[in-house]
């Protein structure tokens, strides 16, 4: 089946709400699955392999920052531990919201290149590990947000099915007494 662009993204936020992530943190890894469906990968997958495997989720976000404390063409060392793709989607983020190129170099000789307008990855790219990340001067597209490449994504049931339980996680059971104290629809539901 397929949704829309803002119906998964939004779905992937409270399914990394729902496995108790800061919103701030939450917000990071929708991102990261958004930006990767933008540009042809398999966002939502790596998204839920994040919040299986949280490493990246955690870790991610500091390692992108450290880099760009580094500034242009200061190579950083960093341990991916899990969901490299996911990784990869953060670095299109910062990509994106720097205006700058990232080379990222795992050390089982896989290489990608990240720039606002998309990424390149050469090799295999499977497990965690040890990569050198560097920002490079200038992609040739200017910061900011770009255009999604598309509208429309075609996810598995069960990929549906996993996110929306984890998404499930953040509502409030009702009870009779919450009901009675304004929570929900109240004693009508006819809004």
């Amino acid at each position: 089946m397929t949704y829309s662009l803002n119906e998964i993204s939004s779905l992937m936020l409270k399914a990394a709400r729902g496995s108790g992530l800061p919103m701030g943190l939450a917000e990071d890894c929708a991102a990261a699955g958004t930006w990767l469906i933008c540009h042809g990968q398999d966002g939502a997958a790596a998204v839920w392999e994040g919040l299986v495997s949280r490493g990246v989720i955690w870790k991610g976000p500091s390692l992108l920052d450290q880099v760009i404390a580094r500034g242009i063409d200061n190579p950083q060392t960093v341990q991916i531990m899990d969901a490299p793709l996911l990784f990869l989607g953060m670095a299109g983020v910062v990509s994106a919201q720097t205006g700058t190129q990232i080379r990222i170099e795992f050390l089982n000789g896989c290489h990608a290149v990240l720039d606002p307008d998309g990424m390149t990855v050469t090799g295999i790219l499977s497990g965690g590990g040890d990569a050198v990340v560097t920002m490079v001067r200038g992609s040739g597209a200017p910061p900011g947000i770009h255009p999604p490449r598309t509208t429309r994504v075609d996810i598995s049931p069960a990929l549906i099915r996993s996110l929306t339980e984890r998404a499930a996680l953040t509502y409030v059971p009702a009870t009779a007494e919450s009901r009675q104290r304004g929570a929900g629809a109240g004693l009508t539901d006819n809004d």
